[in-house]
């Protein structure tokens, strides 16, 4: 589980990212270096005490991400958060014949507050974060 602003697990990642580009565009699948966990909103901790959102996005062959965009999101400022970690995450590249090449992903977010220490957390099953 990862909290909110904190470093996201790499198994957790590996456990929810979908590789959407059909699987003749690699033989090595991405695997996630870095990046973390988003924020829960706070405009949203008022009114509710979870949200959800779902990325899709192209991971570079120099590891990057490019092409973010959310195609669900409960509520706009979830979609926002989303999008703002993802861009900054980064991958080792999949490869095809050894040689990096660009793939589509698509990874969910469940975004929760309400943890019996009182700290916010992001990132519930699909993607825990508590």
């Amino acid at each position: 589980m990862a909290f909110e602003g904190n470093p996201m697990p790499e198994e957790q990642v590996a456990s929810f990212l979908q590789i959407v580009s059909p699987k003749s565009a690699y033989d090595t699948p991405p695997k996630f270096r870095r990046g973390y966990a988003p924020f829960f909103p706070e405009a949203e901790s008022m009114k509710r005490q979870w949200g959800y959102a779902m990325t899709e996005f192209t991971i570079t062959p120099d590891g990057k991400t490019d092409n973010i965009k959310v195609i669900a999101a409960t509520a706009l400022s979830f979609a926002q958060e989303a999008f703002l970690v993802v861009q900054d995450w980064r991958f080792t590249p999949a490869q095809k014949n050894g040689v990096a090449v660009p793939v589509r992903a698509r990874i969910p977010f469940t975004f929760r507050t309400g943890a019996p220490s009182g700290h916010k957390i992001t990132r519930e099953a699909p993607v825990r974060a508590n």
